[in-house]
């Protein structure tokens, strides 16, 4: 890649106002957009000043707001990470949305986007179609929502050249004199801007060395001079190329959604760097199967998943810490070094979810989710939820559900702020705030203190767990001067140029001497302290003093020591710190003790033996029960001997949760088979009960692989012991998991077939199949009947059939499992199964819709999403299979069994049925859905050509039917044809048929040729301008008529547009206050990803919190309303929900949200002054604050769709 790094101190400070934008590129000769300066992208409305945004702020009671930095010294701003000397290094982004594109606005790219396995094969991708000269590029970014690519590199073309253009940087920032404002910045690292460079989204500083993400790779820069300089930077100028390392590569394989991109830098108690990946996944080449057992589970899914990441500093030894992410921003290790992460949802009615991460788990989520119907099994099976709702037994559940738009996330380190934000978590939502709460334990892991609905409000009045409030944060971070810096984006989506940070504190806090204390310590070299001050600082009250003591503690100088006699023997050399460790392990100080136990590990793990044996020694002597936990937890890093498995298996009969769940992690790593038992048996005595202790146990027996062991366990009599087994061989991909389908349990069955289907294991998709086998049905209710068949023996393939959910999850993998083996044999199961009455309709129709795409196969899973290719196969088998059941299908009493049927007959081509369907089309008992599919099929060219004459027949029945619906579909069908008739029957429609029948025939119209069909439109356009057409119509007309090129037309058109009422904001768009679809419109509310309402708003009690309950508004407000929220969401913002800057004719200024207003007061809840009532009279203007609706939804949304959303939402209840 091109790459530099800056700190040119002359060129690079930026003491004064950036220029507003770039002078305009030279006009070309070509028609194609031109770059501009980031700064001022267009449609962007962030005028707030800080000043004017800090009187907006709302923070929490005893606390204070300030102003650290804002623009020009930073803009668009991602992460940050300050040092021990108190500079920002503040992450910008030069290519969202402009370089980085999102796959919402390129939905014809979605199928390669699915089959990339690595960036490279992205790289190449983007190099072959982002090109001017590709017609089907430019026609998408024309429309695309969101960005703005250009020729930026002002060659006259548009190309992939341009996406190496923009880049992202670290800035460093700091405050030169000391003012407690930083008033210096400077570009620290630049040049990140190859093809596939995404959003940088992660940077951490620590002790003269800075880690950076920026997609695809992971970069170390080192400045020791840096480390030590307090104030200005330049004696370490000019910064050079040969301090940066690239540590790591191959992150963002796909395109994805914007903004998920590498984030969450932290280094963990065991001296190794952590960081996270989103779904746009990795392809890594350096994994070694040593520290990574189940690597080739590993290889198959991170290329489709998002992923915690661990190495060295130096970026050796690589590891998989746990998958199943979607987008992860940031990473936090609470107290005891416990991980946790904050992961957003797919914006599809499942919710963010705060994750305890533990080793080698895998949380569930896929890509390929993302572009399925409703998210797929993701929201059918409840993957996303918490227990007991979550259904899948190999993903350990979230510990709760918190926040919308989780971005970073900080644990508090113990001092800089009171003393009410001890041991909590900072959690920056974007939109939004920070939010603030507290974890206690619950079983091996941990729940939410005090859960409730405000963990998820974003509601302004309620302020419970808000640190602070009404701003676009993207990270959080404590600084070494106390109190929580808030790194905020100031408006909206897209790049504004602008970027602030704040500082949250307590003037009483910041003036006791703890903080001074600390911010002398952090600045320290910890390298040379004495080890009697490193043992003290062990013990210290913030965290950040404790993790530099224990690296001091750690340091080389100290791992040799005198020579000690004892009772003039001689025991070795031994360090200065070995018995100051000692004494902290058996000190009364939880926090210090488990400092001692890790610095023991780190020591340990280098071949520091002493510091082996002590972790031993105090393991035994101790009854506490964390630093029984800690010590177990290190002897899987550290223990070699049969001594150590012995230990650790006596630790799995403990009373602690805590103890057992890692002494079983620990048993994994050692890696003996004796240890095998002992953790079934863990299971056994678990009984289900804590799925983080099962995780444990199956990961470990994952990671010792014992399979027969494993297998033999599939006859335990423990059913929790079986689906341990179960859940091992599935990380191991093992076949013959297929033996647990037939497990009396229903949770196991469930559990193997996902194994089989969702990962696959292909050997086993034959016995997958099996379960929709008639004669297996047979053979267990023998076995059910039989006198020496166990108790809970059922008929599992009756009972799946009809049963739970659950069961039908089964099933829709057993039919998938047909379809992929694509056998004749498959193929009749498929329609045998279709044809079962009792089945449930929605699996039905899935059977017949697999038979539909026989021939040509998706190459996306039907069951993940995720590309896995079928070949082209002979239609014959499904044809013969479907054909002779067709007519009982075509009968069923559930209309989308019927129509599945329909349009299956019509992909295979069963045009022998002809008959059937005209008979279905004049049967006035079936329903209208289903004659109306039925003369759709009758239409289709495979049929009309050898059955003109049926058709024929079936249309002239259906123009003159009662239905509505079927007499709709046949006036398409016939203006299809073409022909004065078709046309006139449409002219005639638009004078007697219903409204539905109206807007029909204009939109047949449309696409009709000859000056007929002008006619009939020139007719309708002239009632419109005259006021006599029905409202609902207005959209029809008006867009079948820019359909056309009459300048008869034209001219109505330019009229209508000229009488349009200037001084009304909703003149555009009130085509689109009725005669929408609502049910299209409640697909679009829930399902729509580039809309996402469902994201922030509630309807019918699901949904966000961000926005109003939309049920309640259109209630009172109407359709006007729910059409100005959409166009115009700023123009009115719902009550509860509008924020007001207030400046009097005095000069004082007030800013909150409004409570109330009548003709001569207004009543404002200000976050500095409380609930305000002030005089009409003697306010001299008043700002609103912008609505965190994008005003981007038009752009997003067509106006029939928006017609549509009208409408759901004007009939919603």
């Amino acid at each position: 890649m091109r790459f530099r790094c800056l700190f040119p101190l002359a060129a690079a400070l930026l003491a004064g106002a950036l220029p507003l934008s770039a002078a305009e590129p030279a006009n070309s000769a070509t028609p194609i957009a031109k770059a501009k300066d980031d700064k001022t992208p267009a449609g962007v409305s962030a005028t707030d000043s800080p000043e004017t945004a800090r009187k907006r702020l709302v923070v929490a009671p005893g606390l204070k707001v300030d102003l650290w930095a804002a623009e020009p010294l930073i803009e668009n701003v991602v992460n940050f990470s300050f040092d021990e000397q108190g500079r920002a290094y503040v992450v910008e982004t030069g290519r969202r949305r402009t370089s980085v594109f999102d796959i919402r606005s390129y939905r014809d790219w979605v199928d390669a986007d699915l089959s990339f396995r690595t960036p490279w094969d992205r790289a190449a991708f983007l190099k072959q179609n982002v090109s001017q000269d590709n017609a089907a590029f430019m026609r998408q970014m024309s429309t695309a929502k969101t960005g703005g690519f250009a020729d930026f590199n002002k060659d006259g073309r548009l190309d992939w050249r341009d996406l190496e253009v923009e880049s992202e940087r670290i800035k460093l920032v700091w405050d030169s004199t000391g003012s407690g404002i930083a008033d210096k910045s400077a570009v620290f690292a630049d040049g990140f801007n190859t093809s596939i460079s995404g959003v940088a989204a992660g940077v951490l500083a620590r002790r003269g060395e800075v880690y950076f993400t920026s997609i695809p790779d992971v970069w170390r820069f080192k400045d020791y001079v840096l480390r030590f300089t307090n104030g200005q930077p330049a004696l370490s100028l000019p910064f050079t190329p040969a301090t940066s390392t690239r540590l790591h590569t191959g992150f963002g394989v796909h395109i994805a959604y914007g903004g998920h991109d590498m984030h969450g830098l932290k280094f963990g108690p065991d001296g190794k760097l952590y960081w996270t990946i989103a779904d746009r996944g990795a392809a890594l080449t350096n994994l070694s199967r040593t520290l990574n057992p189940d690597l080739d589970y590993l290889l198959k899914f991170l290329p489709d998943t998002g992923a915690v990441f661990r190495s060295n500093p130096d970026g050796s030894e690589l590891e998989v810490v746990a998958i199943g992410l979607r987008n992860p921003q940031e990473l936090a290790f609470d107290d005891f070094g416990n991980l946790f992460t904050a992961d957003n949802n797919a914006d599809g009615g499942d919710k963010a979810r705060w994750v305890h991460i533990v080793e080698g788990a895998d949380y569930g989520w896929r890509y390929g989710w993302q572009h399925l119907p409703k998210l797929g099994a993701w929201n059918a099976e409840m993957l996303w939820g918490l227990a007991p709702s979550n259904t899948a037994l190999s993903y350990p559940p979230p510990v709760a559900h918190i926040g919308h738009g989780p971005a970073g996330i900080a644990h508090y380190p113990g001092t800089g702020l009171p003393d009410t934000f001890r041991d909590c978590f900072f959690y920056a939502d974007f939109p939004g705030g920070i939010r603030w709460f507290r974890l206690e334990p619950s079983g091996a892991s941990f729940k939410v203190a005090n859960a409730g609905k405000w963990l998820e409000s974003n509601s302004p009045d309620e302020r419970e767990g808000k640190l602070l409030w009404n701003l676009y944060p993207t990270d959080i971070e404590f600084g070494p001067d106390g109190g929580a810096y808030v790194l905020d984006w100031v408006a909206g989506w897209e790049k504004t140029g602008k970027g602030r940070i704040w500082r949250v504190h307590d003037p009483a806090v910041d003036a006791g001497k703890e903080v001074q204390e600390v911010k002398a310590l952090l600045a320290a070299d910890f390298d040379k302290m004495p080890a009697g001050q490193l043992a003290q600082l062990l013990r210290h009250k913030d965290g950040r003093v404790r993790n530099a003591a224990q690296e001091g503690m750690q340091h080389p100088r100290f791992d040799q020591g005198r020579t000690v006699v004892v009772g003039g023997q001689n025991v070795g050399a031994l360090s200065p710190t070995q018995s100051l460790l000692s004494l902290a392990m058996q000190g009364t100080d939880p926090l210090g003790r488990s400092q001692a136990v890790w610095t023991c590990r780190n020591l340990a793990v280098r071949g520091v033996s002493w510091a082996e044996s002590m972790l031993r020694l105090a393991l035994s002597g101790s009854r506490s029960p964390e630093l029984r936990a800690e010590i177990a937890r290190s002897l899987g890093d550290i223990g070699k001997t049969h001594q150590d498995s012995a230990t650790l298996q006596s630790l799995l009969g403990g009373a602690s949760p805590r103890v057992r769940f890692l002494a079983a992690q620990s048993l994994g790593k050692l890696g003996k088979k004796e240890a095998v038992q002992p953790l079934l048996n863990l299971l056994r005595t678990n009984a289900d009960q804590d799925t983080t202790i099962r995780h444990a146990a199956v990961h470990a027996l994952v990671r010792i692989g014992d399979t027969d062991a494993l297998l033999a366990a599939a006859k335990d009599s423990s059913a929790s012991v079986r689906l341990g087994a179960c859940l091992a061989l599935r990380r191991l991909m093992h076949p013959d998991i297929a033996q647990f389908l037939d497990d009396p349990d229903p949770r196991i069955v469930l559990e193997a077939a996902r194994a089989i289907a969702d990962l696959p294991i292909e050997p086993a998709l034959p016995k997958l199949a099996a379960l929709l086998d008639p004669s297996r049905r047979r053979r267990e209710e023998s076995l059910t009947n039989s006198p020496d068949s166990r108790p809970k023996t059922q008929n599992l393939s009756q009972r799946l059939l009809t049963s739970s959910p659950t069961e039908g999850f089964v099933l829709r993998r057993a039919l998938n499992a047909h379809f992929r083996l694509g056998q004749p044999t498959n193929a009749l199961a498929l329609a045998a199964f279709a044809a079962r009455n009792e089945a449930l309709e929605a699996l039905r129709v899935e059977a017949l819709e697999m038979l539909a795409d026989w021939p040509q196969p998706s190459s996306r899973d039907k069951i993940t999403g995720l590309w896995r290719p079928l070949a082209p196969r002979d239609a014959k088998p499904a044809a013969s299979a479907l054909g002779p059941l067709a007519p009982a299908l075509l009968a069923a009493k559930d209309a989308t069994v019927a129509t599945a049927a329909l349009a299956a007959i019509e992909k295979l081509a069963l045009t022998d049925l002809a008959p059937s369907l005209l008979a279905l089309v004049k049967n006035v008992s079936t329903p209208a859905e289903v004659r109306a599919a039925a003369l759709r099929t009758l239409g289709h060219s495979v049929f009309r050509t050898p059955h003109s004459a049926l058709f024929e027949t079936a249309l002239k029945a259906a123009l003159a039917d009662a239905s509505e619906t079927l007499r709709k579909e046949a006036s398409r069908l016939s203006a299809a044809g073409g022909g004065v008739d078709a046309i006139a029957r449409l002219a005639a429609t638009l004078q007697t048929g219903t409204l539905g029948e109206r807007q029909s025939a204009l939109q047949s119209l449309a696409s009709l040729k000859g000056k007929e069909a002008d006619d009939a439109l020139r007719k309708s356009l002239t009632q419109l301008l005259e006021g006599k057409l029905a409202k609902e119509l207005h959209l029809d007309l008006l867009e079948a008529a820019a359909q056309r090129t009459s300048p008869s037309i034209k001219e109505r058109l330019a009229q209508f547009e000229a009488k349009r009422d200037v001084k009304d904001p909703l003149a555009k768009w009130r085509e689109c206050l009725t005669g929408g679809d609502a049910k299209a419109g409640r697909i679009l509310f829930h399902e729509r990803q580039e809309a996402a309402c469902a994201r922030c708003h509630k309807l019918a009690g699901e949904g966000g919190d961000v926005g109003p309950d939309i049920a309640g508004l259109v209630a009172k407000r109407g359709r006007e309303y729910v059409l100005e929220s959409i166009v115009l969401p700023n123009r009115v913002i719902a009550p509860g929900f509008e924020s007001l800057l207030v400046v009097m004719k005095s000069g004082q200024s007030f800013a909150g949200l409004v409570k109330g207003e009548t003709g001569d007061e207004l009543t404002l809840n200000s976050p500095e002054d409380g609930l305000l009532k002030l005089k009409k009279s003697d306010i001299a203007r008043r700002t609103p604050a912008l609505s965190p609706m994008p005003e981007s939804l038009i752009e997003v949304l067509t106006k029939r769709e928006i017609r549509d959303l009208v409408e759901f939402l004007a009939t919603a209840k």
